[in-house]
């Protein structure tokens, strides 16, 4: 904001008014304004949370693409990405062309033009959707798009719609009334602690603390209960598999299981206990970005888990018949069937 001043008097002022139309026009402004004096320029700045970089910098490593809707001037929120990570700032230097940089920041009035606005789809279940008019020109822009500037509700529908029409899940971050159109057709609503309380009752989560890494944590946390469903189910499957085999073999080969219903139980019990809350409760770790999005064809048991399992049963098949069939030979262990174990338990009980 600038300040600037000029002496006039009274009488000067009024005729001034009659003659620039009470200064409802920005040229009479403009004249009002001509050969002040100059005081001095005040700006305000407000400064990005702290981490909001990195945050937004381990976002891209984890496959998210992250974009800026603001009704804010688009010189604004472009120096605003610029700092966030979210535009690259070599985009926007003065040596790249304007047509280049508009592949990257655009008004959205602009982006309105090029895309068509949005259209309502009823679909024959009597559901509706909604996409741009123009699908093909949005997806020819969407790629490189990181910044609308000037833009309102109908502009953040307008990129969640095209989004969506892509095949792309998508999570809207807002906090007023203006959002709930983006909020409904999105994926997932993320809408902030400060916010209408019309945004956050429609909205699919709440930010307490109004900030864009508690949005990265709970991706994280998403991933890690995925991740956490791998490895309990490898865990389960692969010792259910090495139990079985064993007891097949063993009754094929001695006629009896080399367990019986005691030991089994005693099994199973630490497996679906100890074994699911140690693997169930495992917080995420910081690698756990890293990990491909889940689409909705992606199988929970991949096939590099597969094997595992298979190799790790091999294994366990393998060493528990060593013992059982050579456990005397090699290690001097002499195999008790189960039955005998616990006819000559219950013999030493009656004996004491």
């Amino acid at each position: 904001m600038a300040l600037s001043y000029k002496n006039y008097t009274c009488e000067e002022f009024e005729n001034m008014r009659e003659r620039l139309n009470n200064f409802e026009h920005e040229d009479d402004i403009l004249q009002l304004e001509k050969d002040n004096i100059f005081l001095g320029v005040f700006a305000l700045h407000d400064p990005l949370r702290p981490r909001v970089r990195q945050v937004v910098s381990y976002a891209h490593k984890g496959g998210m693409n992250v974009r800026i809707v603001s009704g804010d001037h688009l010189e604004t929120v472009k120096a605003l990405a610029i700092d966030a990570g979210v535009l690259p700032e070599e985009a926007v230097q003065d040596h790249v062309s304007a047509e280049v940089q508009r592949n990257y920041a655009m008004e959205a009035a602009d982006f309105r033009n090029l895309v068509g606005g949005v259209e309502e789809i009823k679909g024959e279940d009597g559901e509706i959707t909604f996409a741009p008019k123009n699908q093909q020109a949005f997806e020819q822009i969407i790629d490189t798009l990181k910044v609308l500037g000037r833009a309102d509700a109908r502009d953040k529908l307008l990129m969640v719609a095209g989004l969506a029409q892509m095949g792309k899940k998508v999570a809207v971050v807002g906090d007023g009334i203006n959002d709930l159109a983006a909020f409904k057709v999105a994926h997932v609503s993320i809408a902030m602690g400060s916010g209408t309380s019309l945004a956050k009752n429609n909205s699919s989560m709440i930010l307490a603390t109004n900030d864009f890494e508690a949005c990265m944590k709970a991706v994280m946390w998403g991933r890690n209960i995925y991740t956490n469903i791998r490895r309990f189910l490898q865990f389960q499957i692969t010792a259910n598999f090495s139990v079985l085999l064993v007891v097949i073999i063993g009754t094929v080969q001695l006629t009896e299981s080399p367990f019986n219903a005691v030991q089994l139980l005693w099994i199973n019990l630490i497996m679906d206990i100890f074994a699911a809350l140690a693997l169930a409760t495992a917080p995420p770790l910081a690698n756990v970005i890293r990990q491909k999005a889940i689409s909705d064809d992606t199988p929970i048991l991949s096939k590099v888990i597969w094997r595992q399992i298979y190799g790790i049963t091999l294994w366990n098949v393998v060493v528990m018949s060593i013992i059982i069939f050579a456990g005397k030979t090699l290690f001097g262990l002499e195999y008790v069937g189960a039955t005998q174990a616990t006819d000559n338990t219950l013999e030493g009980l009656a004996k004491k």
